[in-house]
């Protein structure tokens, strides 16, 4: 004969508070999902904001190693030329100016070259997919959610006491 967990517990006290445990730590868990769901290209910016110092700094010194993943292309004459790292979906074509975005799959950064070519400078990296960056999020606030949930089930037990 199979026996139920609950069943094992002593007394109804510790059952009720086994539940509320329980109830509380899912009740965290969907919590952390959905907030990992919602905010997983919060960090999207900064991403972009890195892209534009490698291709500010790349633009002027010329010297400077694209982020992993990353990649620089130069653009002259409605041409690109990938300078390092893989070819991807080429982004949006600029005559000036500095540029950030996300357009067709990549984030890009834009600054115009400084050789006095005219041209501009490119650095692209492919957009990361939804699990990709649900996942990102998940790695940086893991620990944030866990002492939150531990707290919370902490306070559920002296509650259910």
């Amino acid at each position: 004969m199979r026996v139920r967990a609950l069943e094992k517990l002593p007394t109804i006290r510790a059952k009720l508070g086994s539940v509320i445990v329980l109830a509380v730590a899912l009740t965290i868990a969907v919590v952390y999902v959905l907030l990992g769901l919602a905010l997983r290209n919060s960090f999207r910016d900064a991403d972009l904001v890195d892209l534009l110092r490698v291709a500010q700094a790349r633009s002027t010194t010329g010297e400077v190693a694209p982020p992993e993943g990353a990649s620089l292309a130069t653009l002259r004459g409605g041409a690109f030329a990938w300078v390092s790292g893989p070819t991807l979906t080429p982004p949006p074509v600029f005559s000036g100016g500095v540029h950030v975005g996300v357009a067709g799959g990549v984030e890009y950064a834009a600054v115009p070259l400084r050789d006095g070519s005219g041209g501009m400078l490119y650095a692209v990296r492919t957009e990361p997919g939804f699990w990709p960056a649900s996942a990102h999020f998940f790695l940086r606030f893991w620990w944030q959610l866990l002492v939150a949930g531990a707290l919370a089930g902490g306070i559920a037990l002296l509650i259910a006491r």
